[in-house]
């Protein structure tokens, strides 16, 4: 089975990947001390600079924070970072690994398009009451139309599976084109198996960020939106960490051989466009959730 069980608000993240299992916790959980609720005392301030130790998550691995001191570290040196992949060596990471990155791939009436489709959809899965499934998106896109990675909990993540006809009506065949182009020429030429939007909903109350880790795929993410604080990409190199600032219409791309992270974006919802291929996963094999061959049937 593949899920994770999270502990609000100690950051006891639980990963369960095809039998291997994955634990982090915050230093407040690793003392033993049990806090019950989001009006529990908080963990005592940890100093400037001290953060919780990486552990070798694989893939997008959400972390509930009881204080933001306790997020990734957002500047690590060029020995640090060096010192952090390391650590990710025997899951595949590199210290040459390289990124993708551009700045207003799409335009801003795509990004409002995307978002204005997702609140739609957002608001017509709470208002049904119904209870959505809760993991990780490369095992229940396949399956699921919408589902949220804590569950119970749709203000703080929800993801909606999209088809290429939907990406092409939403935006057109022109913006479309733009982002297959830029996962073609920063993956390769692989099939784009899993494609859906997603809502991080964090606040001020609650902090999420997600811990430094490798994916188990190749993925590309675009920002829709940049109404918040935080919400940065960073990935890290042997040159140090190469922080990306969240601006509507930014892609970003990467293999499963780089370390990232992601800072906590608080005082409105992050709005991203994901898509991914797969490594190794029988079951992705053959599914193409969108292609230029399928966008010309479409639109010619």
């Amino acid at each position: 089975m593949n899920f994770f069980a999270i502990r609000h608000p100690t950051a006891i993240v639980l990963c369960l990947l095809g039998g291997a299992a994955v634990f982090a916790s915050t230093a407040s959980a690793a003392s033993g001390k049990s806090v019950k609720g989001p009006k529990s005392p908080k963990s005592p301030k940890k100093s400037k600079g001290t953060t919780v130790a990486p552990t070798a998550c694989i893939g997008f691995c959400p972390r509930l924070l009881t204080d933001a001191s306790e997020g990734i570290e957002e500047n690590p040196s060029p020995e640090r970072s060096l010192e952090i992949i390391k650590s990710f060596e025997h899951v595949g990471a590199k210290p040459d690994a390289v990124f993708s990155k551009q700045h207003h791939l799409i335009n801003k009436e795509s990004c409002d398009a995307l978002i204005q489709h997702l609140d739609k959809q957002f608001e017509s899965d709470r208002n049904s009451g119904r209870r959505l499934p809760a993991g990780k998106s490369e095992f229940l896109e396949g399956n699921e139309v919408s589902w949220t990675f804590f569950e119970g909990d749709l203000n703080t993540s929800y993801m909606k599976k999209l088809y290429a006809k939907d990406l092409v009506e939403l935006i057109g065949r022109d913006e479309t084109l733009k982002i297959l182009d830029f996962f073609y020429d920063s993956l390769g030429d692989v099939n784009i198996d899993c494609m859906y939007l997603a809502r991080h909903g964090y606040h001020d109350e609650v902090q999420v960020d997600t811990p430094y880790h490798v994916d188990a795929y190749s993925t590309m993410e675009i920002t829709l939106n940049d109404n918040y604080q935080g919400g940065d990409v960073i990935h890290l190199t042997s040159e140090g960490a190469q922080k990306t600032e969240a601006r509507p219409g930014t892609a970003t791309a990467h293999m499963n051989d780089i370390i990232h992270g992601i800072t906590p974006n608080v005082g409105s919802a992050k709005y991203i466009l994901v898509l991914k291929h797969h490594i190794d996963r029988l079951d992705k094999e053959g599914v193409i959730r969108i292609s230029r061959e399928m966008v010309d049937k479409l639109t010619l």
